[in-house]
């Protein structure tokens, strides 16, 4: 049976405890992509979180109806 020593073990959490902690404490940065409309759709802990409009062109908001496309992405 495989066993590690309790002193790699607390290497292994602390490790991932401090990668998450550094993670938490980052802000979300607004990206400037061409071709997008960035707006803000909700904050959370003082952290504005952004949502990316990309319109075809000549889109016409009040006329037009078109389908959508909707992409979700968890994070890092």
């Amino acid at each position: 049976m495989f066993r590690t020593s309790p002193f790699v073990s607390l290497i292994t959490i602390i490790g991932c405890w401090s990668v998450g902690f550094v993670h938490a404490q980052s802000k979300t940065k607004r990206l400037d992509i061409a071709g997008s409309v960035a707006e803000i759709y909700k904050t959370a802990s003082d952290d504005d979180l952004y949502l990316y409009f990309f319109f075809p062109e000549g889109h016409v908001p009040k006329k037009d109806q078109r389908s959508a496309a909707v992409f979700f992405f968890g994070g890092v």
